[in-house]
């Protein structure tokens, strides 16, 4: 709890990802990913619940064998989001902020956590939080898994791409670009929101759920990860995130 805010933390999660089938439950320094990612949940400070959601029998055997709570879903949710409202709605429908903590963002702890729902907390303007972390342009160039974002002065999300963001023109400027951090705290009527709303032309062409908040006028407020932070989308991730564990 923040304050008097209940906060309910779901962690969606599914196997058969066309870029890694078996990626919630692949070996990172020998703990399972999705494994890593509630144990670091389990950290923060303000979360009063954290669960795990899939629609797949082998996740929820995983999470018995190591006492994590979690919910089956339907097989049909499109998106994490969806995934995270249907949990949210039978798991504590009373929740005040409901966090979409991406089950593979594996370097996940409490203060990283507890920075995105602090940030949502104290914007009421704000319909979702995301972290960032900064790239360079050649490196967002090369890795198309990597969603990326540009701000206005505010900090508020104007697009999110798979392509790198901004464009480089002629050449000659050095940038930094954006890339997201899939740590999504939303309030209450703000993920229920996100389930009335369509889906629109760009939340499909990229798909990347927070297209859906943009394109119906939305604000989502980007705040810079503290830590090192690295997901994974494809197995050549792995030693990434191996490499940042083995560094600490």
């Amino acid at each position: 709890m923040i304050n008097d805010k209940k906060v309910l933390v779901v962690i969606p999660a599914r196997m058969g990802s066309y870029r890694f089938p078996t990626k919630p439950l692949e070996i990172i320094n020998g703990i399972p990913m999705i494994q890593r990612v509630y144990e670091g949940a389990l950290l923060s400070k303000y979360a009063d619940f954290i669960c795990i959601a899939t629609p797949n029998d082998e996740i929820s055997n995983f999470c018995k064998s190591i006492n994590a709570n979690y919910f089956l879903t339907k097989t049909e949710c499109k998106r994490g989001t969806n995934r995270v409202y249907e949990t949210f709605q039978e798991v504590m429908p009373d929740a005040d902020i409901i966090v979409n903590l991406q089950g593979d963002e594996p370097l996940v702890n409490g203060e990283v956590l507890d920075l995105a729902i602090k940030t949502l907390y104290e914007d009421q303007e704000a319909a979702c939080v995301n972290l960032f972390k900064y790239a360079s342009y050649q490196e967002a160039l090369e890795d198309m898994n990597e969603v990326k974002v540009v701000t206005d002065c505010n900090d508020y999300a104007m697009y999110f791409s798979r392509n790198p963001l901004p464009a480089v023109w002629l050449g000659d400027k050095e940038f930094m670009c954006k890339l997201e951090i899939c740590i999504m705290p939303f309030w209450n009527w703000s993920i229920k929101k996100f389930e009335e709303l369509p889906e629109r032309t760009y939340e499909d062409i990229e798909s990347v759920d927070m297209l859906r908040l943009l394109e119906n006028g939305l604000k989502v407020k980007m705040v810079e990860a503290p830590i090192d932070m690295q997901s994974v989308d494809v197995p050549e991730d792995i030693p990434k995130v191996e490499k940042i564990l083995n560094s600490y």
